[in-house]
């Protein structure tokens, strides 16, 4: 189990060396796909439509039981099982600023969305989904314990309203 963790991280080590590098110390930016369509999505070029409501989520360390730990928040705050929510049908950029020194993914299984997030960097892209439900997302990068296994932390759902 511990080296198929060492393999992962070193495979996404290795594509975020490869694929995007900040330099400066300043923060890289990343840009995605374009969720879009009726599948309920398909992707396409970033840039290619107007953007209608930009969601902004900082993964950042939190205290938790087990000490400090990362975190995915939202604008509903901390520990929130609900990241965000948006409006069916409308284009939306997320805006995912890493303040942690590892590497995250935000992953939607059910959308077959994967989106890396480099240490440190800011990454973007648009999602546009047409179906309202509830959609589970999480982090495939194992950074902790506590926050892998409780909702609202490396793992919750975001809510698509009709």
């Amino acid at each position: 189990m511990v080296k198929k963790i060492i393999l992962g991280l070193l495979l996404l080590w290795v594509s975020v060396a490869l694929f995007g590098c900040s330099s400066g110390g300043y923060p890289m930016v990343s840009q995605g796909l374009q969720m879009r369509g009726n599948a309920p999505w398909t992707t396409t070029t970033v840039g290619s439509s107007k953007t209608s409501q930009t969601v902004n989520i900082t993964i950042k360390d939190v205290t938790t039981p087990e000490g400090s730990e990362p975190a995915f928040v939202g604008s509903n705050g901390v520990g929130s099982a609900v990241l965000f929510t948006v409006k069916a049908g409308t284009q939306i950029q997320v805006v995912i600023n890493n303040q942690d020194s590892m590497p995250h993914t935000f992953t939607v299984g059910n959308l077959s969305i994967s989106e890396s997030i480099a240490p440190l960097a800011v990454t973007k892209f648009k999602l546009f989904v047409s179906s309202p439900g509830t959609y589970s997302w999480n982090c495939e990068v194992p950074c902790g314990d506590w926050v892998m296994n409780h909702i609202g932390y490396m793992k919750g759902s975001f809510n698509v309203v009709g």
